[in-house]
């Protein structure tokens, strides 16, 4: 359950948009920081994705860490 108002800087659905290349973003978590939300295929049908968090250094490359919004 998710609440309209969070306080504070820390909750379990408040995630930082990080700019990392024109257009490119990562997500990570306020709660565990060096979080990100990352694309994993799904093991059952490999033609969808679901949202994982993982861990990565900010200078580590991890395509499916990146977000591209245009």
């Amino acid at each position: 359950d998710v609440s309209e108002n969070v306080a504070g800087k820390a909750h379990q659905a408040l995630f930082y948009l990080l700019e990392v290349a024109s257009s490119c973003y990562l997500l990570e978590s306020s709660l565990y920081p060096s979080m990100f939300l990352a694309f994993e295929p799904d093991e059952h049908d490999h033609t969808l994705s679901k949202l994982a968090l993982r861990r990565k250094e900010l200078e580590e490359v991890d395509e499916s860490c990146y977000i591209t919004m245009l």
